[in-house]
């Protein structure tokens, strides 16, 4: 559990970060290539029942148990990449996939660990991590002037921990970003 959050909180940081420095119209067509190779990646092993099994073998412990026959939340976050770096200003979409990266994977190390309070098999305890962890970053992006005002990043920091919360239909990897992006971009 706790590599596979490791994992996912620096990998899942990578292209937010290298967006940074890099222009919206590359950042975006750098998400759109590795969705597609996600995407395919998913197909072959779907398709190739042998191929699902060598990665779970070798690289099992990137992933739950209930993604060797569903998509994996890798997958889902280069999509959300996709409609993060499409739909919303640069920063913004920098800043929310950075909310699910390090923010979710933040949650789910202190809620799997001392989460006590639990709604809807989350904890209240990992979800409040998620809210202080994305109120901080967002403050790191006021500070290096990026975003300005600040309240809108709260309340998109707010959404992203209540969307991790809930038992929506789609997976958190897609909903957390694209869900407070698009609550900071209508406030902003």
């Amino acid at each position: 559990m706790v590599k596979r959050n490791l994992f996912h909180m620096v990998a899942g940081s990578l292209l937010p970060l290298i967006g940074l420095s890099i222009t919206h119209q590359i950042i975006f067509w750098v998400a759109v290539g590795l969705a597609g190779a996600a995407i395919l990646l998913e197909t072959c092993r779907f398709t190739f029942p042998n191929l699902n099994r060598v990665l779970f073998t070798y690289f099992g412990v990137l992933f739950k148990e209930k993604e060797r026959q569903s998509i994996t939340a890798a997958t889902y976050m280069l999509i959300a990449s996709v409609g993060a770096f499409l739909f919303l200003e640069k920063s913004l979409a920098i800043l929310s996939l950075l909310f699910l990266s390090v923010g979710d994977s933040s949650a789910a190390l202190v809620g799997s660990r001392y989460g006590r309070a639990r709604f809807f098999g989350k904890s209240l305890e990992g979800s409040l991590v998620l809210f202080a962890i994305s109120a901080l970053i967002g403050w790191l992006f006021l500070l290096t002037g990026q975003v300005s005002p600040y309240w809108p990043i709260l309340v998109g920091a707010a959404v992203a921990a209540t969307v991790e919360l809930l038992p929506l239909p789609l997976d958190d990897n897609l909903t957390i970003p694209l869900f407070a992006g698009a609550t900071m971009a209508a406030l902003l």
